[in-house]
């Protein structure tokens, strides 16, 4: 059989997936804004419920 002397073939890299950040949008920015003030205000109303149970013992 003749060798042939047509180029190779490259062999492609694997696609790496491309991230975003999530602040760089205003949708973004909302979602983290929303997810702070769920964990802060649950924090104080739980402090607050363990202070009135405690103190009404």
């Amino acid at each position: 059989m003749p060798t042939s002397k047509k180029r190779p073939k490259k062999s492609k890299e694997a696609a790496v997936p491309i991230t975003k950040n999530p602040l760089k949008s205003k949708l973004g920015k909302i979602m983290v804004l929303i997810l702070i003030l769920g964990f802060v205000l649950s924090g104080v109303v739980g402090l607050i419920y363990t202070l009135i149970t405690a103190l009404n013992m």
